[in-house]
């Protein structure tokens, strides 16, 4: 098991010494119950690492290490550099009871980052099978399985059948992959055009999860930026509360502190004063919230079907009544 109560946590993008150990109360109040640590690359402070990865552990936070001696880069070439990495990474901070896994890397769609991530995958699981790593995935848009099918290693010499279940399953055949999780931001596109597309992600990942045997993860958008709005505390608990009535049995949040450059973004839950805003007030409501009210029973029910009221999204069933199954 992931964590003790259901999985809620946010993307991380600051650099591992930048945040104190005080910084854990503020993803405690968030109603946090997982987290993606700072950043650590080479030269970062080994122990301002492990000093935060102890103060979640006295808040019940567990952690995904964002360690780049983890990230897939030359896996497939060189496999056994990529585990000595690994390997250092794993001793400095995978022993901690705090550590999830380590992060593999995100949004993958080349051939070479497919065989990169598929191989990094295994070997972390071949050095740290306590553990579980974590790998983030581009949503899911019209049309799309043909290329996908054809980007994982050997897929265009088998000829597999474009399908994004299929494209699942050999994922989790060649990987060991034990969560899909995704990103889709498209439901906070201005006046609702995403969300056919919102609910698209949410049925296509929910059912090649089921398909596979493993959990379904999806993030979701805190943040505004580009054409997609800020959201207000409604859209917060819209999008919980959707992508958990779909399936998703773990939440990331994208994201919590404001990134550098601050760019377009706008109004994360703490800006580029280091304050809270907010949004920190709404998530922090939203969150615990749905831990209060829901996340025991989300924690241990088993996903059976979804259904729409009213007008059906995303290719759903809508709801009828007498309908049980």
């Amino acid at each position: 098991m992931i964590t003790t109560k259901y999985p809620i946590g946010f993307w991380n993008y600051t650099k591992t010494g930048d945040l104190t150990p005080d910084a854990v109360k503020d993803w405690a109040e968030l109603g946090m119950t997982m987290a993606n640590s700072p950043e650590y690359w080479e030269g970062c402070d080994k122990n301002a690492m492990l000093a935060l990865l102890d103060e979640c552990q006295k808040y019940g936070i567990r952690v995904i290490v964002c360690d780049h001696r983890a990230r897939w880069g030359g896996a497939s070439k060189d496999p056994e550099a990529y585990e000595a990495q690994f390997r250092a990474a794993y001793e400095d901070f995978g022993h901690h009871p705090a550590v999830i896994g380590f992060h593999v890397g995100d949004e993958p769609w080349s051939e070479e980052t497919f065989a990169d991530c598929i191989m990094a995958h295994k070997i972390q699981l071949k050095v740290a099978p306590e553990l579980t790593p974590h790998l983030n995935f581009l949503p899911y848009w019209d049309n799309q399985e043909k290329e996908l099918v054809k980007r994982i290693p050997g897929g265009a010499e088998k000829n597999l059948e474009p399908s994004f279940t299929v494209w699942a399953e050999e994922m989790v055949r060649q990987s060991d992959l034990r969560i899909l999780c995704y990103d889709c931001y498209v439901q906070m596109n201005p006046n609702g055009e995403g969300v056919d597309q919102y609910f698209k992600n949410l049925r296509k990942f929910s059912e090649a999860a089921d398909a596979t045997g493993i959990v379904p993860w999806t993030t979701l958008l805190s943040v505004g930026h580009f054409r997609y709005r800020c959201p207000s505390e409604d859209d917060l608990r819209w999008q919980l509360n959707t992508a958990v009535a779909s399936g998703m049995k773990g939440i990331l949040w994208f994201f919590v502190y404001m990134r550098n450059p601050v760019s377009n973004y706008r109004l994360a839950p703490i800006d580029e004063f280091g304050e809270r805003t907010e949004t920190y007030t709404w998530m922090s409501r939203v969150n615990r919230h749905f831990q209060h009210q829901f996340g025991d029973f989300f924690m241990n029910a088993n996903h059976i079907a979804t259904y729409h009221v009213g007008h059906a999204w995303g290719g759903y069933e809508a709801f009828e009544p007498g309908k049980t199954d």
